[in-house]
């Protein structure tokens, strides 16, 4: 009985801490933690390539004022044409929030880290995390990203991205988080599991 309910102790308070989103469209590749992630041809000669865009999910942080709601977003820029391709950290903005019904104002990233440009032949790396007001990162619906890539002196891309919460499938086999090792940064280390359990049963 103990154990029952330190589960589900550690159940509930991984629900309330943390809340995972997967796009709603072009959803070709991975992040590099596995993340589901849409994926972006860029075919504007002599700027040739793809970007992913994938979300880390939202989680509760500690911060100088109290612990606030931090969403993740990552993105990797591959460049096979023949000049420099270089996200557009400016044009970032993280649109469409919505947080227990209520849609928010649009959100400039509150940091970034990584590398913005990719060179001819190589890629870029970027991550960007946003703070939108709420209380904990299940009160969060949905959002949109809006991105821009940029070759030379002209915009090659500009996209909106838009996110849903992520539900795990019923069939573990057809789970993309099991076999990519999505589940594996949570309470319950695991080769696919740990998250996929409460995330499967209650954390949507």
């Amino acid at each position: 009985m103990r154990l029952l309910l330190l589960a589900t102790a550690f159940l509930f308070v991984g629900c309330s801490t943390q809340r995972y989103f997967v796009p709603r469209e072009n959803v070709n590749g991975t992040g590099p933690g596995g993340h589901p992630a849409a994926v972006y041809p860029l075919d504007a000669a002599p700027a040739k390539g793809e970007v992913r865009v994938w979300s880390g999910g939202a989680h509760l942080v500690e911060a100088e004022a109290g612990d606030v709601v931090e969403l993740q977003v990552g993105f990797e820029l591959e460049n096979t044409g023949g000049e420099p391709l270089v996200i557009d950290v400016g044009a970032l903005q993280c649109a469409d929030v919505w947080v227990d019904g209520q849609r928010l104002a649009v959100l400039p990233p509150a940091r970034v880290e990584g590398q913005a440009e990719a060179p001819v032949g190589g890629s870029a790396s970027l991550q960007a995390w946003f703070r939108p007001v709420a209380t904990r990162p299940r009160d969060l619906d949905g959002f949109s990203l809006r991105f821009s890539v940029r070759g030379g002196d002209r915009t090659v891309l500009t996209q909106v991205v838009p996110f849903v919460p992520f539900v795990r499938s019923d069939r573990w086999y057809d789970d993309h988080f099991f076999w990519y090792g999505g589940y594996r940064d949570g309470p319950f280390w695991g080769p696919g599991f740990g998250y996929g359990w409460y995330g499967h049963y209650r954390c949507r």
